[in-house]
């Protein structure tokens, strides 16, 4: 007998899988970034990011950072099944409240809309 978590699992894992063959592709096109560009060159090649940080991904300092965009994905397929547990996470989700995550693609933009660094995981 199937069960409402596993099939929630399966939605989450093709959810998840269908986003990260997005981002591999995202991936593979910033190769072509490079210091200096513009945003439309950047929207053009990777499309629009998942967050735009006008000023960092900082939300509880004062702290004020140059601009991001980050890539990436919602659902961590690796965080859906729970070896610990008979059941599967439902909530295997990527949460970015003081840093973009470590397998995000994260573009760092200056005062003048071009682009200053790009970090790929």
């Amino acid at each position: 007998m199937v069960t409402l978590p596993y099939v929630l699992a399966t939605l989450l894992a093709v959810g998840g899988g269908i986003e990260l063959a997005q981002f591999d592709r995202q991936l593979a096109a910033s190769s072509e970034l490079k210091p200096g560009d513009g945003e439309a060159r950047v929207l053009e090649l990777l499309g629009e990011p998942k967050m735009r940080c006008p000023h960092g991904l900082l939300l509880f300092t004062n702290v004020s950072a140059p601009p991001q965009w980050i890539y990436g994905t919602n659902i961590d397929c690796t965080k859906i099944i729970d070896t610990e547990s008979a059941f599967p996470n439902l909530l295997p989700v990527k949460l970015r409240l003081f840093s973009p995550d470590q397998s995000d693609l994260v573009i760092n933009w200056n005062d003048q809309g071009r682009v200053v660094s790009i970090q790929r995981p």
